[in-house]
């Protein structure tokens, strides 16, 4: 299963960029998930210790947002 995953960054949001993601299981818990990219991690300012919110939309694609942490 793959998802394509489009995103805006905040700063230019006229500019997009798109990723086709293969849809992966872990055999050991049976978790699905995706490998981000590294450019699209860093393009967006993430870490790997971040929390996302997978959205689904009414036409099939995911918005994917950053948990901001609360201060």
């Amino acid at each position: 299963m793959y998802y394509n995953i489009s995103m805006k960054k905040k700063k230019l949001l006229k500019q997009t960029a798109s990723w086709l993601l293969m849809v992966q299981k872990n055999p050991r818990t049976k978790d699905l998930y995706v490998d981000l990219p590294s450019s699209l991690v860093q393009s967006l300012g993430w870490t790997d210790n971040d929390s996302l919110i997978w959205t689904p939309q009414v036409d099939g694609s995911f918005k994917v947002t950053k948990v901001e942490k609360k201060a």
